[in-house]
């Protein structure tokens, strides 16, 4: 009854799948019951009788049937409280049948499809391999017999045709036969012509070969319990000549290849040791194959043939003494490389390009043809199609003969330095700073200095404490005037300015004042009085003060 206390769900709604599922176990429950007590009245009603309506069922204090038994969930059987016979599914899923006792058939042998064992002997299929004889004499019949595994099998004497086996020896037709308990002794010689030996052989003492020596399995010097000097086979079939000692070489001895010393102290001298590859070519870091070396270190620095100059210390250090070139992967040329001419003229050579911050960085580089030097920028745009485009602008640098007016005249020769690029302008982002700017030209000399700008000699416009010195004639093609002009009666400022329209020019100024003779062709006077109470006009009378009061 669910109505007092219903499960719920995380949400808090009443779970009905598990009212569900609750209500179906408990039906189950309640059909096993009924089952029970059905079979238990019925077995109440047979009792001990077998007749009426419980016809054909077994009694329960025994009875015989006909037909098949099936017990397919299990099955014991005994006699008198006793357990003969069980089977049952373990918990790896086997079936297991188990006899408490012993199998006996009708006729008293035991029948498989196999084997067969009775009073005769033990079958395998139909062939009698063990079994008795009249004389008990207990035989084992079979073409061959093969022992495994650590069984031993004692006999007081065995016979094999004329071959006797017995605890004494072994003997064929009357011969005995050597073994290790009545040869191999220490105290007994043995001489031979030849000789073949299936096992190890051991020799306690020396052993002298006159002639040649031949192992076709290998071979072992050991020293003491080490393996010094031994053969290993590889995966390959390769045979590897391991040496586990050192290897002491005396003076004047080598190791040899091919009759050359590889390795050898040097001309006789104990302080010397020579590497070397006579008519071949010596590597170093060479690979095993698909195993290639990791690296080669130096433990000390490495010198120059007489020793006296090191080239390449243990820490990395380069030191190049005579000279040095180096070219770039693939390419033909050397790209690097120093040069001597004289005590004072050496340095380095960059035969083609002179990267600044990664292979498509900036270059220098030179054109030997014009004698001039490039420094190629990059450059990065937006063109009509809205695409970006990656280019690169060289500029140039190059020494040419001076033109200039400015040239000093005292010496033999004049050289400018001449900047050239493909870029339109040139833009210094910082102020530029020089003692004096020239303009190249051949007519005039437009130079700037220090506080003045010279247009020809003569002709300047000079910085004064107070505003611009001009030297010369100022020439204006149109109107000047002051910063801040207003023409007109109340206007401000002065301009002489042209008229665009009627031509001619006026000028404006708040006084003129003429020292000399003065020339008019036409003149206009305009004056504007205004009052506002009496007007007086006189000579006599003046006014040193005006106070206005409100």
């Amino acid at each position: 009854d669910f109505t007092a206390n219903p499960p719920l769900t995380e949400d808090g709604e009443i779970d009905l799948t598990a009212i569900s599922e609750a209500l179906q176990e408990y039906s189950t429950i309640l059909m096993k019951n009924s089952a029970y007590l059905y079979a238990s009245a019925i077995v109440g009603v047979v009792g001990e009788s077998a007749g009426g309506a419980a016809e054909g069922c077994l009694l329960r204090s025994g009875d015989a049937m006909e037909g098949m038994f099936s017990a397919l969930y299990g099955f014991r059987a005994g006699v008198e409280g006793h357990i003969i016979f069980e089977v049952e599914i373990d918990e790896n899923e086997s079936q297991n049948a188990y006899i408490y006792g012993n199998l006996i058939n009708q006729d008293g042998a035991i029948n498989t499809d196999c084997l067969k064992v009775g009073s005769e002997g033990i079958y395998f299929g139909e062939s009698k391999i063990f079994y008795f004889d009249q004389d008990g004499n207990f035989w084992i019949d079979a073409d061959k017999i093969k022992f495994g595994g650590s069984s031993s099998i004692s006999f007081s004497e065995i016979a094999v045709g004329k071959l006797l086996i017995t605890e004494n020896g072994i003997t064929l037709d009357g011969k005995e036969f050597y073994h290790a308990g009545n040869s191999n002794k220490t105290d007994v010689d043995w001489k031979m012509k030849d000789a073949e030996i299936g096992g190890n052989l051991l020799t306690h003492g020396e052993a002298t070969i006159e002639g040649l020596f031949t192992s076709t399995g290998g071979f072992k010097f050991v020293a003491g319990e080490t393996d010094i000097l031994y053969t290993s086979e590889l995966e390959d079939g390769a045979v590897d000549i391991v040496l586990n000692a050192d290897l002491a070489l005396t003076v004047n001895r080598a190791i040899k290849l091919g009759g050359s010393r590889i390795i050898a102290t040097r001309y006789n001298n104990e302080g010397i040791v020579s590497f070397s590859a006579p008519g071949m070519i010596m590597n170093l870091g060479d690979t095993d194959g698909d195993l290639p070396t990791q690296f080669i270190t130096l433990q000390a620095g490495l010198y120059n043939a007489a020793g006296n100059i090191q080239i390449v210390s243990k820490y990395g250090d380069g030191f190049f003494y005579g000279s040095l070139k180096a070219g770039c992967g693939g390419a033909s040329s050397v790209g690097l490389e120093t040069y001597l001419s004289s005590g004072d003229d050496y340095g380095v050579i960059f035969n083609k390009y002179i990267r600044l911050g990664s292979k498509d960085g900036p270059y220098f580089s030179a054109d030997e043809t014009a004698l001039a030097a490039f420094l190629n920028l990059p450059f990065t745009y937006i063109d009509a199609n809205y695409q970006q485009i990656n280019a690169s602008i060289p500029t140039k640098f190059k020494m040419l003969a001076t033109t200039s007016q400015f040239a000093d005249l005292s010496k033999s020769w004049s050289a400018s330095l001449h900047f050239d690029t493909e870029a339109e302008f040139f833009v210094f982002d910082k102020q530029i700073e020089s003692r004096g700017f020239a303009i190249e030209s051949d007519q005039y000399k437009t130079r700037l200095i220090e506080n003045a700008l010279f247009f020809n000699d003569g002709v300047f416009i000079e910085g004064v404490p107070d505003g611009m010195l001009h030297s010369g004639n100022s020439y204006f093609s149109k109107s000047i005037s002051s910063r801040a002009f207003a023409s007109g009666f109340a206007g401000y400022g002065w301009a002489i300015l042209e008229d665009e329209t009627f031509g001619g020019y006026a000028a404006t100024v708040d006084e003129l004042t003429v020292r000399k003779k003065m020339r008019v062709y036409e003149l206009e006077v305009q004056k504007m009085s205004v009052t506002n109470g009496s007007l007086w006009v006189s000579d006599s009378c003046s006014g040193d003060t005006v106070e206005e009061i409100i």
